[in-house]
Parts: C-alpha cells; sequence; structure tokens
C-alpha cells in the first residue's frame, strides 16, 4: 500500500508519517517511510530554493519537484512496493497542485502531475493557517519560501479544493492532539489494509 500525508506547512504532517510508520513496525507490517523533497541531488537543490539559498522561477521550482519525485518513485517507492512493503510518504504530488498553483497554472501543472500513480489512501491534515505559522516559530528555524500566512492560506483553500471530491482521502483536523490524529490515522489505514488483502 502506498499512503500519502499531505497539509500546509506546520499542520504535522512530518510527525503523524512517522508516528504511523512506528505503530505498523510494532504490528510487524514491513514499512518504508520516505518524503518530498527526497534525500537525492534533485530534493537537496529543491530544499536549498526552499530555504532561500538559490532562487529559480516557480515554473522551474515545480518541475524540480517533479523530476525528484519520479526518481524517487522510480529508486525508492515502486521497488518497496513491489517487495509487499508499506510505503509512508511525507508530501506526494498534491503539494505540487496545492503549492504550485499560487504561482502556476493549475491546468499546466495537472498536465505535467498525470504521469505519477495516485496513492492508496492519503491522509490530508487540515489546520488553521493562523495556528500553522505558529507552529513554525515555535521551531525556532529560519522560515522556508512559502511559510507566511497569507501564502499558506492560498495552500490551504487549494488543498480543500483539491481533496473536495478525490476518493481515497481522509481528513483529519489537525488541531487535535497528535495521539487522537494518529488513533484515528491508524484505524482508517488498518480498514483499508484488512479490506485489499481480503479482497
Amino acid at each position: 500500500m502506498f499512503v500519502v500525508f499531505e497539509g500546509i506547512d506546520g499542520s504535522g504532517t512530518s510527525t503523524q508519517a512517522k508516528l504511523l510508520a512506528k505503530n505498523l513496525q510494532e504490528r510487524q507490517i514491513e514499512t518504508f517511510s520516505t518524503a518530498q523533497p527526497s534525500g537525492f541531488p534533485t530534493g537537496k537543490l529543491v530544499r536549498e530554493i526552499l530555504q532561500g539559498k538559490t532562487g529559480v522561477p516557480p515554473a522551474a521550482l515545480q518541475l524540480l519537484f517533479c523530476a525528484d519525485r519520479a526518481g524517487q518513485l522510480e529508486s525508492e517507492i515502486q521497488p518497496a512496493l513491489r517487495d509487499g512493503k508499506v510505503v509512508v510518504c511525507e508530501r506526494y504530488f498534491f503539494s505540487t497542485l496545492a503549492f504550485g498553483a499560487l504561482a502556476c497554472d493549475p491546468d499546466w501543472l495537472e498536465s505535467v502531475c498525470r504521469i505519477f500513480p495516485q496513492p492508496d489512501l492519503t491522509f490530508f491534515l487540515q489546520i488553521d493557517p493562523a495556528v500553522a505559522v505558529q507552529r513554525i516559530a515555535g521551531r525556532g528555524e529560519s522560515r522556508e519560501l512559502f511559510e507566511r500566512q497569507e501564502t499558506l492560506q492560498g495552500v490551504a483553500q487549494n488543498f480543500q479544493n483539491i481533496f473536495a471530491n478525490r476518493e481515497n482521502v481522509v481528513i483529519f483536523n489537525a488541531h487535535e492532539s497528535a495521539e487522537k490524529i494518529a488513533h484515528g490515522v491508524l484505524t482508517a489505514f488498518l480498514q483499508q489494509f484488512e479490506k485489499r488483502k481480503n479482497s
């Protein structure tokens, strides 16, 4: 199964992806965890751009995200899925559609992302951008490219539009405690996992 976590920056995608992987491993379910951008050279370049160390036009940034994703799918994600592992991925092409649409044509982004396979299950963590920005500030780190409240408001709206009528998406209130969300995530995953195993 290919499982993806999505949400604006500060929504808790990293935390929940790690908790799900931990909970699955405790149940002896073989798991491979990853994130986008990846640790490959393309992913490192994307992170440098997000950190403001170098700059490229918005369309070039989204194409870099897609190039990184394509490489990661071929070298990590698809081999893990073929081995029967559950792949838990923080962010996927939905982030390209939501963040990229702030400065790029949404139809163009859709066409670029069409090559990527759909995940089996997506968890969307929904949060007020003002709260997300407070969480980001609490990390004590330099803010990245998109980590501004007005920017995240646009991204949040884009995510809501993307997930409004999409199958295999479970939406969580990210204002809840991490433990409560993790319990809901695990329950939803196990339901889908058992259903696929018995089909």
